[in-house]
């Protein structure tokens, strides 16, 4: 006897329709109807839920039907090879987004860098001041003085805040908010602050802060 019969006699056995059969499996009328007719055959997970609700072991469900097993086997090893290949893609997309993480982080380093004319290979140090907020959004001030941190760089791209320094000469300030270069371009153009007009960092600093609160932003301890 195969399957499609067994699961007609179970049906039958049970005193059910084929619409009642199907509800209990959370299944089309057709679905069942297809099943005892040997059209297709159940998923493993809907043979499991037929052995335990009819109290049918899945050996006597299974025995006997070739086609049946053949079926199931197949199914197995499609299912596996689907989650190789949804592994693989998930594991390219990982890789895409990290790359796409580490351009835009080069990006944004290399925009800070050409703004202030500053060579890559030689960079300077960032003396940062109290955190501002305008506009809604949060803002680093960054006065930037030449290199004489006590500390080696290890990377180009470093640009580690130093706590000493502050009544060094600053070369160039900037004012990032991380997300819009528009408006950090556009707050330091209109800022009107011309760095050789101090002569340490910490005026420059303060007059940074000065700005930001005079355009109706908030700093800091300010």
């Amino acid at each position: 006897m195969n399957l499609g019969n067994k699961i007609l006699k179970i049906r039958k056995e049970n005193k059910m329709s084929q619409e009642q059969f199907a509800e209990i499996l959370n299944v089309t009328r057709q679905t069942v109807s297809n099943w005892e007719n040997g059209n297709n055959y159940p998923d493993i997970e809907t043979l499991i839920k037929i052995s335990d609700k009819f109290n049918v072991s899945l050996d006597i469900l299974l025995k006997g039907d070739k086609e049946m097993i053949k079926d199931i086997n197949k199914k197995i090893k499609n299912n596996k090879v689907l989650k190789k290949i949804i592994v693989v893609l998930i594991v390219i997309i990982i890789a895409l987004i990290t790359l796409i993480v580490v351009l835009k982080i080069y990006e944004t380093i290399d925009y800070y860098l050409e703004i202030n004319n500053i060579d890559k290979d030689n960079p300077p140090k960032a003396i940062t001041m109290n955190k501002c907020n305008y506009n809604g959004k949060k803002l680093r001030l960054n006065a930037i003085i030449e290199q004489d941190c006590n500390y080696e760089y290890k990377k180009w791209y470093e640009v580690p805040n130093c706590t000493s320094n502050y009544n060094k000469k600053p070369i160039a300030f900037n004012i990032i908010d991380n997300k819009t270069k528009e408006q950090e371009k556009e707050l330091m153009e209109s800022s009107n602050i011309n760095v050789e007009d101090y002569d340490s960092a910490i005026d420059l600093l303060t007059a940074m802060e000065d700005y930001i609160i005079s355009i109706g932003g908030t700093c800091d301890n300010r």
